[in-house]
């Protein structure tokens, strides 16, 4: 369920403006932010990210705490995940991997917390 190796880094910028977007759902202190591949565009992998309670954690997934935010890698994504580095800027919530070719931008699905994110931009 977890594991002591970091799966996946999450930049300050990013972490504020997640626990922001978590801030407006109901019942925030039990959500996590759940990160998962859900596929390949290009050499790039696509992301579903969302938000989910913690205790529907599976065998397998990865809880990580980055300061008050559950992050749940789920069991499938973790090897893809790991070294991944999460980011917000100016072009909005951005995962940065080297398990792919290049950077991608999350992809923009009525679910993904990076859609919000952009919203409240």
């Amino acid at each position: 369920m977890s594991d002591m190796t970091q799966i996946l880094t999450i930049t300050d910028a990013a972490l504020a403006k997640i626990l922001e977007v978590r801030a407006d759902e109901p019942e925030p202190a039990n959500q996590a932010l759940w990160v998962e591949i859900s596929g390949v565009s290009g050499a790039a992998y696509t992301y579903d990210m969302y938000f989910r309670a913690v205790g529907d954690v599976g065998q397998g997934d990865v809880v990580e705490h980055h300061g008050d935010l559950p992050v749940v890698v789920v069991a499938e994504s973790a090897e893809q995940l790991t070294g991944a580095t999460l980011d917000f800027g100016i072009a909005g919530m951005v995962m940065q991997n080297r398990s792919e070719e290049h950077t991608s931008e999350l992809q923009s699905h009525s679910d993904l917390v990076c859609r919000l994110l952009l919203e409240k931009k």
